[in-house]
């Protein structure tokens, strides 16, 4: 196996043969210190690399990264916002529960809201929940709107969403039309019970 100095001493190798290269790029630089410490990291972590991954070290990181980033999990709060996809936002009393999981690049999230203030005066387009804890790949949440009580059901009794950036966009059950800020209801009691999950945007 590869000693930590082996491996220090082969990358700065190959750092310094691109320095001295007058038609690198900052791009390129900037990737290889990146690398560099993914493989500080690395031997911190006390990966062993052997003789060929030492030979071929961006291939080999490619792989460790690869591994790291499907394995990475992570648990913390996320602050959600409503608000209107052309302006007005809504008022929040009380978020609970308002937490997020993330395992590898799928995020897990939920949500319950309560006394909320509708502000329908100030809506504009369509409704919108804002706020998610990473940037989402278009159109990949599984969501469930467990409860939403401030929209008109008259026509529609389910609601259903899609990630698209940093926010959800919210849907009317099957027809799967987005939900216009004109079907909000005025209301300083509104409540909101939310679960989903997305792919995060890498």
């Amino acid at each position: 196996m590869a000693t930590s100095s082996e491996i220090t001493n082969a990358y700065l190798e190959q750092l310094l043969t691109q320095i001295q290269d007058p038609t690198v790029t900052a791009d390129t630089l900037s990737n290889l210190l990146s690398q560099y410490q993914t493989i500080t990291q690395l031997i911190r972590d006390g990966y062993q690399f052997s003789d060929a991954e030492l030979a071929d070290l961006p291939t080999t990181l490619r792989a460790e990264l690869d591994i790291w980033k499907n394995n990475f999990t992570e648990s913390g709060v996320w602050t959600p916002t409503i608000y209107g996809s052309e302006g007005g936002s809504f008022t929040l009393g009380s978020v609970a529960s308002n937490s997020y999981t993330r395992v590898g690049d799928i995020v897990h999230c939920s949500c319950s809201i309560s006394s909320i203030s509708t502000n329908i005066a100030s809506l504009v387009g369509y409704l919108r929940f804002g706020g998610l804890p990473f940037p989402a790949i278009a159109y990949s949440d599984i969501s469930s709107i467990r409860h939403i009580n401030f929209i008109d059901t008259s026509s529609y009794d389910t609601f259903s969403s899609y990630a698209v950036s940093t926010h959800l966009r919210v849907l009317f059950g099957s027809s799967r039309s987005v939900v216009p800020v004109t079907s909000v209801l005025d209301s300083v009691a509104g409540s909101l019970l939310l679960s989903f999950s997305y792919r995060i945007l890498s």
